[in-house]
């Protein structure tokens, strides 16, 4: 029997990585490959997912649904709301000839569709477009949980892991041969069966296996995290050959949420407060620093795209706005609203989780 999962900060040090990546690309410092930062949040996120998955079942035998989806939403509907609400008047008031374009790209990302706006060419999100990812993940999640749950009465967590891991790379090999022959960056980028849901399967896939061997604790983290910066630093969306490489980049970030565990290689660097700090705030941080951006755009550069002291003016906004979304929405309400804890009074809690870890069973 394993131990229980706990809180683990390398992860949030990790999501503060990738938070930080997304918002370099989007705020266009030179980080070319900055957009990989989502691919990290999809392969943490199923990466936790999926191990709270198994910890529930382990603990209980059985895994409540609507207990789950409460979580979810209480973990993510309440700043979501928010931060729309707050944009949508105050875009509004700075750029109001985009008022309907806004509202639009607003609606898609509070129903979760805002990546089909995309894929199709209905519409780019205008200022809510990042909303996307949130979009692509919530979708994946509706499903999930119950194919975890039919899967389950009939295979091991190992088995269940290997034919995920088989979805996820029959998957990759799909998106290369598209990238290859019929090239649509709006498929491959934000479809349901592009390259985000192959990190996504590929993070579930992971955490049901829980590869952990020795090999990963010692050099292979930090050669992945080279090479994923490399790749931050150069890899462009916008081109077919970024897709047939992606196999290698979901390899990497495997390797990477493995050695930022308790006792990897990279635990404790990945740890540190001023990372975890972000890392616990990257949902906030993600969601409003798009909108900031493109508000100080519209209201201070009208000769093109913001100056880098003004787009750093823009960032120390948007930390302070997610700060004060994490202390007075964030928290509050997700304590409030999730409902008693799934796997007992005594367990221990974890941020990481967003919920109550129990005990890892080996099948």
């Amino acid at each position: 029997m394993e131990g229980k999962l706990g809180y683990q900060p390398g992860l949030d040090g990790l999501r503060a990585i990738a938070v930080t990546a997304a918002v370099g690309f989007h705020y266009k410092w030179g980080l070319a490959g900055g957009w990989l930062g989502v691919n990290l949040f999809f392969v943490i996120s199923g990466y936790l997912i999926t191990r709270l998955l198994i910890d529930e079942h382990a603990a209980n035998g059985r895994i409540r649904l609507l207990a789950f989806y409460r979580r979810r939403a209480a973990r993510l509907l309440p700043a979501l709301y928010v931060t729309v609400a707050v944009f949508i008047v105050v875009g509004w008031m700075v750029r109001p000839e985009h008022a309907a374009a806004d509202l639009r790209g607003a609606m898609a990302g509070l129903l979760y569709f805002a990546n089909l706006d995309r894929y199709f060419g209905w519409s780019d999100g205008a200022m809510f477009g990042h909303l996307w990812s949130l979009s692509l993940e919530e979708q994946f999640y509706a499903l999930w949980p119950v194919a975890f749950v039919l899967l389950s009465r009939r295979r091991t967590r190992q088995q269940i892991g290997w034919i995920v891991g088989a979805m996820s790379g029959a998957l990759f090999v799909k998106i290369a041969v598209r990238a290859g022959w019929w090239f649509n960056l709006n498929h491959l980028y934000n479809g349901i069966e592009g390259q985000g849901m192959a990190f996504l399967l590929a993070g579930c896939a992971w955490g049901a296996l829980n590869v952990r061997g020795s090999w990963l604790r010692r050099a292979a983290p930090i050669g992945a995290a080279i090479g994923l910066l490399v790749a931050a630093a150069t890899l462009d969306h916008r081109t077919p050959a970024t897709y047939v490489a992606m196999p290698l980049l979901a390899a990497g970030m495997l390797i990477l949420v493995s050695g930022a565990l308790r006792g990897g290689p990279l635990e404790r660097l990945l740890g540190c407060r001023p990372l975890r700090y972000v890392g616990q705030r990257s949902y906030g941080i993600y969601l409003i620093h798009a909108e900031v951006r493109i508000l100080f755009d519209n209201a201070l550069a009208s000769n093109g795209p913001l100056s880098f002291g003004l787009s750093t003016v823009a960032l120390v906004v948007t930390l302070l706005l997610a700060a004060a979304s994490y202390r007075w929405v964030e928290q509050p309400l997700r304590v409030r609203l999730s409902g008693p804890r799934p796997l007992g009074p005594t367990a221990e809690r974890s941020p990481n989780l967003d919920t109550t870890p129990g005990q890892m069973v080996v099948s």
